[in-house]
C-alpha cells in the first residue's frame, strides 16, 4: 500500500497546518502576531535555501527534504500573509481606514462636481471614464496610507475630521497650515516622504479630472479640479497628523515639562518626593487646547478666576500648575490626569465624547508613541537591523528638568548595563573627545582636530545642522572625528551602569545686522552670565560666521519627546509609616539585633544603617542579586541554599554582562565577590556556617557585619554605629566608606533613615503570616462550593470591600481590593502608585522588591494584559491567587468584575500568555 498523498490530501492537510499556526499566532497582539509570523517565514525560507543548497549537491537523496521545505515555506508564506490580514497592528487599521474613506471621498466628488455641468454631466455615466477616475483616486489613497505607515501615525476617528471640515474656509486654512507647521517638525525622512505622498494626491487628482475628456475646458472644472486636491491634501494631512495631538513647538513642550519638574523639587518634602508623570499632563492639555496654548498665552480659569483670564493674568503656566495641584494636593489621596479629566475641577473635565475620543488616542499611542510628530532617536541600545530599535521603549534613569529646588540638569540618564553596546540613534557626523554639546565646535582647523583626537576621548557628538546628540563617558569609541554615521552604527559600549545622554536642538539665528532684532546683543550678553544651575543652563550659542556678525541660539531638550517609546523609573513615593509596612517591621527587628550585639549603637548610626539597606534589599536578608529575574536566574524556592545558584556570577545573570561579577551580591548589603579582590559573598556563606545559621537569616547578617567581615569594614561600620552625628551625615558616611559607593541614591537612603527612626520605637506588624482576616467575611458570589475549605487564608474579609488604613486606591477598583487583599493576607503595605491593574506585577517588582513568577502561586498577585481576558486596554486587571490545581488552572478572588464593586468575584482560569504573577520577597 503506497504512503504517498493525493494532490487533494495534501492540499487539505496543508490548510490544517496553515490554520492551526493562524490560530496560534492570533492569540497575540497585532505587532507581536505579525512578527512571530514574519520570523516563521524567514526560517523557513532559510531552511529550503539550504536544503535546495544540498539537493544540488547530494541528488535525489536530497529530494524528500527538499520537498517538506518546500511545503513549509508555502505554509510560513500563506500565515504570515493571513496573519497581517487578521490580525493587523492599530496603524495597520488606520491605514486602510484613510485608503477606502480617500476612495469614497475622490469619487463623490468628482460626480458631484461633474454633474453641476450639462454638457459634463454625461462624463459621469460614462463606465470607463469613472472607473479610471476610480482607479486614480484608489492610487492616491493608497499613497496616503503608505506615508500614514511609514510615519507611525493614522487618524483616530473620522469623527474629527469631519467637525473640522464644516468650519468656514478661513479655520480649515489656519488648520491647514499649523498641520503643515507639525509636518516641517516631523522627522526629516518622514516629512519627505509626507512631500512626496502629498504630490501623489495632487497629480492624483489631476489625473482623475484629466480623464473626464474635455473637462478642463469649463469652469467648473477647474474648480473640481481644486476642490479635489484640496480635499485630498487635507485627507493626507489630517490622516497623517490628527493622532499626534501635541501641537506645542518642540521649544514650548519643553518649557513646560521643566515647569512641571520644578514644581515636583519644589514641593517634594522628607515625607513625599513628587515625580508626576508629566507627559500625561501635556497631552491632555494639547489636546484640550493645541497649539495656541503657549506658556505664556492668556488662559481664562486658574487661581485668579475666569475675570483675571479676561485681562491676562493667568496664562499657560497656571493651568499646569492647577492641574498639578488637583493631581498631588493630597498626598495620602494621588490622582491620575484620568481622575483630572473625569472627576476634577470643571475647567479640566471631557466630556463623555471627547472622553471617548481622547482615551481611544491614548491607547493608540501605545502602538505610535505619545509624540509621533517628533520621533527623531531610535533606541541607541539596538542596532538598525534589530526591530526593537524602534519598537522597544528607553528606560529613564534620570529624567531631564530640575532635580533639587535650585539645581536643573539638563542630562538624561537611561537605563544601561556597563559593557552593554551603543548604536547612534540619529544620521550624522561624529565628534569624539572631551567636548561637551556646549564647547563642542564644528569649526575647528584641521590641525587643532587632529591635536584633539591625540588625547583621551570618552564623550560621543553626533551631529547635523540642526540636532546635536551627545554619549558621555563612552567606553571603546569605534569611530572617529569627522566620520559620517548613519543611525544604527555602533559608536562604542557603555562604562558603568546607566548612560547618560543629552540631546540640543537649534533654535534659532540672530543677526546683528538686523536692527529690528535687539536681542542679539542682549542675549549674547546673557548667556555669557546666567546660572549654571536653573533652566538657563540648558541654552548656549554659537557664532555662524567667523566676524560674529550672527549667532545660533541651541536649547538642549528633553530626549524622552524624541524617542519612540519611553518609560521612567522615577516616581513619586509616599514615605509614611502605614506605606512602609513590612519594612517598618523589619527596621525594628534590625534595630533590636543591633542593640543586642553591639549594645553602645546609637538610634542615628542604626536608622543611617537602615536607610542604605532600604533601598539595597528593601531591609530583606532574603535577597540575591537578579533574584526578581525569570528561573534559572531568578530565584525559585530551593535556590536560597542551592550553592550553583548562589555563586552564578554576572555575565550569567545579566546575559553577559558585569564580568567583574564573579559571585552574586547575597543579604542586606548585596555581599558580592568581585574580580577586583572583593570577597564577602563568600566570607557570609562561610561565616553563617560557622554560626550554624542560614545566611539569609537577619541574625546572621548582623552578627556577620559586627564579627565576621573583614577587619576594616567592621571598624568603620563600629565607628559609624556609635556616633552621636546626624542622620543626614552618618548615613552619607556608611554609604561611602562602608559600602564604597559615595553618593549613590543618597536623597533615598536619608529619606528612609529618617522614617527608620519612628520605626524603630513602634510596635511593628506582624512579618510573613499577616495580619489574618478582620471583620465578618466578605459578601460575594460565584465562589465554587468544591473549594470550601481548601484556601489557605480563608475567604476574604468585609475589609477587602471596605478598606484597610494606609489604602489610597480608589474604593470599589480591582486594584483597591488587592492591595487590602494582599494586607490581610501577607501582612504587607505595597506601594499607593503602582498605576493600572495591567502594571501592577511590573511595579511591584521594581517598587516593592516583589518577584516575577512564571506559573500561578498561592498569594500571587496576577495582572490581566490590557484588552484581554475581557478587559479594557487601556486599564487591563488585577487578581488574587487563592489556590492553585493540579492541572495548573487556579482559582482567583477579585472585585469590579463586570463592574460589581460590592462583591468578590471567584473565577477558576487557565494559566495564558496575557497573565502575570509576583510573588513577596523570599516568598
Amino acid at each position: 500500500m503506497s504512503n504517498k498523498q493525493s494532490p487533494k490530501s495534501r492540499y487539505s492537510q496543508r490548510k490544517q497546518e496553515i490554520s492551526q499556526a493562524v490560530q496560534r499566532h492570533n492569540n497575540n497582539r497585532g505587532r507581536i502576531a505579525q512578527r512571530g509570523a514574519n520570523k516563521e517565514y524567514k526560517e523557513a525560507k532559510a531552511a529550503y535555501r539550504e536544503a535546495a543548497k544540498n539537493y544540488r549537491k547530494g541528488g535525489g537523496a536530497e529530494a524528500l527534504k527538499l520537498k517538506k521545505n518546500k511545503d513549509n515555506l508555502r505554509i510560513a508564506r500563506k500565515t504570515k500573509k493571513i496573519v497581517k490580514k487578521t490580525n493587523p497592528t492599530k496603524t495597520q487599521k488606520i491605514t486602510r481606514a484613510v485608503a477606502q474613506t480617500g476612495t469614497r471621498a475622490a469619487t463623490s466628488y468628482i460626480a458631484a462636481g461633474l454633474s453641476q455641468d450639462e454638457d459634463l454631466e454625461e462624463i459621469v455615466k460614462h463606465t470607463r471614464t469613472s472607473k479610471n477616475a476610480l482607479h486614480v483616486a484608489k492610487k492616491g489613497a493608497r499613497g496616503i496610507g503608505r506615508v500614514s505607515k511609514a510615519t507611525g501615525r493614522g487618524v483616530v476617528k473620522g469623527s474629527r475630521f469631519a467637525k473640522r471640515s464644516t468650519k468656514s474656509a478661513g479655520r480649515v486654512a489656519k488648520r491647514t497650515a499649523k498641520n503643515a507647521r507639525r509636518a516641517a517638525q516631523a522627522s526629516v525622512k518622514g516629512a519627505r516622504r509626507a512631500l512626496q505622498v502629498a504630490q501623489l494626491a495632487i497629480k492624483a487628482a489631476a489625473a482623475a479630472v484629466n480623464g473626464a475628456i474635455a473637462f478642463f475646458a469649463t469652469p467648473v472644472g477647474w474648480v473640481v479640479a481644486v476642490i479635489l486636491a484640496l480635499m485630498l491634501l487635507v485627507v493626507m494631512v489630517t490622516g497623517v497628523f490628527s493622532s499626534n495631538i501635541v501641537q506645542q513647538t518642540d521649544f514650548s513642550l519643553n518649557d513646560s515639562w521643566v515647569q512641571l519638574s520644578k514644581t515636583d523639587r519644589k514641593k517634594s518634602n522628607d515625607k513625599v518626593e513628587y515625580y508626576t508623570d508629566i507627559d500625561e499632563i501635556l497631552l491632555y492639555m494639547n489636546y484640550r487646547y493645541g497649539g495656541e496654548w503657549e506658556p505664556s498665552a492668556k488662559w481664562e480659569d486658574g487661581n485668579g478666576g475666569k475675570w483675571a483670564g479676561k485681562f491676562g493674568l493667568n496664562h499657560f503656566s497656571d493651568a499646569l500648575d492647577d492641574i498639578w495641584k488637583q493631581e498631588n494636593e493630597d498626598p495620602n489621596n494621588l490622582k491620575t490626569m484620568k481622575d483630572v479629566y473625569t472627576n476634577g475641577k470643571e475647567w479640566t473635565k471631557l466630556s463623555k465624547s471627547d472622553r471617548e475620543e481622547y482615551e481611544e488616542i491614548l491607547e493608540n499611542a501605545k502602538e505610535s508613541g505619545k509624540y509621533p510628530g517628533m520621533q527623531e532617536l531610535q533606541n541607541p541600545l539596538y542596532n538598525a537591523a534589530d526591530d526593537k530599535s524602534q519598537s522597544e521603549g528607553v528606560m529613564i534613569e534620570k529624567r531631564y528638568g530640575y532635580t533639587a529646588k535650585d539645581k536643573f540638569s539638563y542630562n538624561t540618564t537611561i537605563k544601561a548595563s556597563s559593557g552593554q553596546k551603543l548604536y547612534a540613534p540619529m544620521d550624522g557626523k561624529v565628534e569624539v573627545g572631551k567636548s561637551t554639546l556646549k564647547t563642542f565646535k564644528t569649526n575647528l582647523p584641521k590641525d587643532k582636530k587632529e591635536s584633539e583626537e591625540k588625547k583621551q576621548k570618552t564623550n560621543i557628538i553626533i551631529y547635523t545642522d540642526d540636532a546635536e546628540f551627545i554619549f558621555y563617558n563612552v567606553s571603546g569609541a569605534r569611530v572617529k572625528s569627522g566620520d559620517k554615521i548613519e543611525e544604527g552604527t555602533e559608536l562604542g559600549s557603555v562604562q558603568g551602569n546607566g548612560q547618560e545622554i543629552a540631546y540640543a536642538k537649534r533654535k534659532e539665528t540672530l543677526d546683528s545686522n538686523d536692527k529690528d532684532d535687539k536681542r542679539y546683543y542682549d542675549e549674547a550678553k546673557y548667556l555669557e552670565k546666567r546660572d549654571e544651575d536653573n533652566e538657563d543652563a540648558r541654552t548656549f550659542t554659537r557664532n555662524v560666521d567667523k566676524k560674529g556678525k550672527k549667532i545660533d541660539k541651541w536649547q538642549i531638550v528633553n530626549p524622552g519627546f524624541y524617542f519612540p517609546f519611553v518609560a521612567y523609573s522615577q516616581h513619586t513615593q509616599v514615605t509614611t509609616i502605614e506605606t512602609a509596612g513590612e519594612m517598618s517591621g523589619r527596621a525594628k527587628q534590625l534595630y533590636d539585633l543591633v542593640k543586642k550585639y553591639l549594645p553602645e549603637a546609637t538610634d542615628n548610626g542604626i536608622a543611617s544603617m537602615a536607610g542604605c539597606f532600604g533601598v539595597e534589599s528593601l531591609i530583606e536578608p532574603k535577597r540575591a542579586e537578579g533574584d526578581y529575574l525569570s528561573p534559572p536566574v531568578g530565584a525559585s524556592a530551593d535556590s536560597w541554599e542551592n550553592e550553583e545558584w548562589l555563586n552564578m556570577g554576572g555575565p550569567a545573570i545579566y546575559g553577559g554582562g558585569f564580568p567583574n561579577i564573579l559571585h552574586r551580591g547575597l543579604g542586606l548589603g548585596q555581599w558580592t565577590d568581585t574580580a577586583d579582590g572583593a570577597t564577602r559573598h563568600t566570607l557570609l556563606l562561610e561565616y553563617a556556617k560557622k554560626i550554624d545559621k542560614k545566611w539569609y537569616t537577619l541574625e546572621a547578617q548582623v552578627r556577620f557585619m559586627l564579627e565576621g567581615d573583614n577587619p576594616y569594614y567592621i571598624n568603620i561600620l563600629k565607628s559609624v554605629l556609635t556616633s552621636n552625628d546626624d542622620v543626614d551625615t552618618l548615613t552619607s558616611r556608611f554609604l561611602s566608606q562602608w559600602e564604597g559607593v559615595p553618593g549613590d541614591k543618597i536623597s533615598e537612603r536619608q529619606k528612609i533613615a529618617k522614617q527608620a527612626l519612628t520605626w524603630f520605637h513602634q510596635t511593628p506588624k506582624s512579618s510573613g503570616t499577616g495580619s489574618g482576616p478582620g471583620g465578618t467575611k466578605a459578601s460575594s458570589w460565584d465562589f465554587p462550593s468544591e473549594y470550601e475549605g481548601k484556601l489557605k487564608w480563608g475567604q476574604p474579609s468585609s475589609n477587602t470591600i471596605t478598606g484597610y488604613p494606609g489604602n489610597n486606591y480608589p474604593a470599589g477598583q480591582c486594584t483597591f481590593y488587592v492591595w487590602n487583599r494582599v494586607h490581610e493576607t501577607w501582612g504587607l503595605d505595597v506601594a499607593p502608585q503602582l498605576g493600572n491593574g495591567q502594571d501592577w506585577v511590573a511595579n511591584l517588582v521594581a517598587q516593592n522588591g516583589w518577584h516575577t513568577t512564571s506559573t500561578p502561586q498561592v498569594g500571587a498577585v496576577c495582572s490581566t494584559a490590557g484588552g484581554f481576558d475581557g478587559t479594557l486596554g487601556i486599564y487591563g486587571h488585577v487578581m488574587f491567587v487563592e489556590h492553585v490545581n493540579d492541572d495548573g488552572s487556579f482559582l482567583i478572588s477579585e472585585l469590579n468584575y463586570t463592574f460589581v464593586q460590592d462583591k468578590v468575584h471567584w473565577r477558576v482560569v487557565n494559566n495564558a500568555n496575557y497573565y502575570s504573577f509576583a510573588m513577596p520577597p523570599g516568598q
